[in-house]
């Protein structure tokens, strides 16, 4: 990417947060095969896996442009780490979609849409979840931990390596420790012999234009990956149908 000064950056970074705010999908129909014998929700959940993440990465993104352009850089990068978790989760989500579209195999990727549908760490909400499953008479799953993150941040690393090292320095902004703290709200000025604090005191500036070219690269990986999985929904539905087909003629 060419050097670009902080304001063409956030620019950029609001033309990105504008499209995605005016291309959010508000509604799709339910596609689940009734024969008993080929009835599964997998297609549903990908489907509302799918359209959730855009929604929340418009949403983050247009918060963090505005947190940005504010000045409220603290704000901003926390709310870019949780692009950056979001994109992740999601790219985990079609590597495993494309992975049973080519083996023909849905227990990883059934695993992972349960995990990352219902999956919670809170004990109530899982119970709370167990009940409404036993209800509908769904079959109750093995797992109900959601995804590590940080698994998946790995996983996106291994083809993307500076993705890891961006997400560490967001880390260290939304933590209350050096960065997220000393660098970001107080200046030191021993010539006059006085600490001077607010946000406009800090030094996260230096990094701002770096860190927002990784984001408007990230963001933009996103798109193409969601654009990307529609394709492979298509498939999944089509997969869905022929079974249900070839067990009817059964």
């Amino acid at each position: 990417m060419q050097e670009m000064s902080e304001q063409e950056l956030l620019k950029d970074l609001k033309h990105i947060a504008d499209a995605l705010q005016a291309n959010l999908p508000k509604q799709a129909a339910i596609f689940i095969p009734q024969d008993s014998l080929a009835a599964t929700l997998d297609p549903l959940r990908i489907l509302q896996l799918r359209e959730a993440c855009i929604h929340r990465v418009s949403e983050l993104a247009e918060s963090t442009y505005e947190a940005f352009n504010k000045g409220n850089r603290v704000a901003g990068y926390v709310l870019a780490r949780a692009i950056y978790e979001t994109v992740a989760l999601f790219w985990c989500f079609v590597d495993r979609l494309e992975k049973s579209l080519e083996t023909g195999d849905l227990e990883e990727l059934r695993e992972t849409l349960t995990r990352m549908v219902l999956g919670s760490k809170i004990d109530k909400v899982k119970e709370s979840i167990t009940d409404i499953l036993k209800e509908a008479q769904e079959p109750l799953p093995k797992n109900l931990n959601p995804i590590y993150i940080s698994d998946c941040i790995k996983e996106v690393a291994k083809q993307l390596p500076p993705f890891k090292e961006h997400y560490d320095f967001l880390c260290e902004v939304t933590h209350p420790n050096a960065m997220g703290l000393i660098k970001a709200y107080v200046r030191n000025d021993f010539q006059a012999g006085i600490s001077c604090f607010g946000k406009e005191q800090g030094s996260l500036s230096s990094h701002l234009e770096k860190d927002l070219e990784a984001l408007i690269l990230v963001l933009e990986s996103f798109i193409e990956r969601y654009n990307h999985s529609g394709f492979l929904l298509i498939r999944f539905q089509k997969n869905c149908v022929s079974t249900y087909l070839s067990k009817a003629t059964l």
